[in-house]
């Protein structure tokens, strides 16, 4: 596969993957190591690590009756900057990823929409 670097931003740095047929797969934001293809609605956040991180992001998904998909979690040291990306069934609606941006510690939330072809 061709890899390519996109810089979005003096914040933001995506790498992906070119995986034949016009698709591509983002294999890295930030240096975190991440698998998005865009078959899934998609919550990425960026938090201090510490424990309950994930159980509290779960809980405000699962309060919308939300399925997740699959879910990732990636850091470069305990206790520094965590990434972490939920792959839904469903789009959540704003006002759930504004709670999940709301939660202490997390400094950066975006939600990337399901790919439809």
């Amino acid at each position: 596969p061709n890899s390519v670097d996109i810089e979005i931003n003096d914040e933001m740095k995506i790498s992906g993957d070119s995986v034949g047929a016009g698709e591509i797969k983002i294999t890295s934001i930030n240096g975190f190591s991440v698998s998005i293809a865009g078959n899934y609605h998609t919550i990425l956040l960026m938090y201090k690590d510490k424990p309950g991180m994930i159980s509290l992001a779960s809980k405000i998904i699962q309060s919308a009756n939300l399925n997740i998909a699959s879910l990732h979690c990636d850091r470069h040291e305990k206790g520094g900057t965590a990434s972490m990306y939920i792959a839904l069934d469903a789009y959540a609606p704003e006002e759930i990823v504004q709670k999940i941006s709301e939660i202490e510690d997390v400094y950066y939330t975006t939600q990337i929409r399901k790919l439809e072809i």
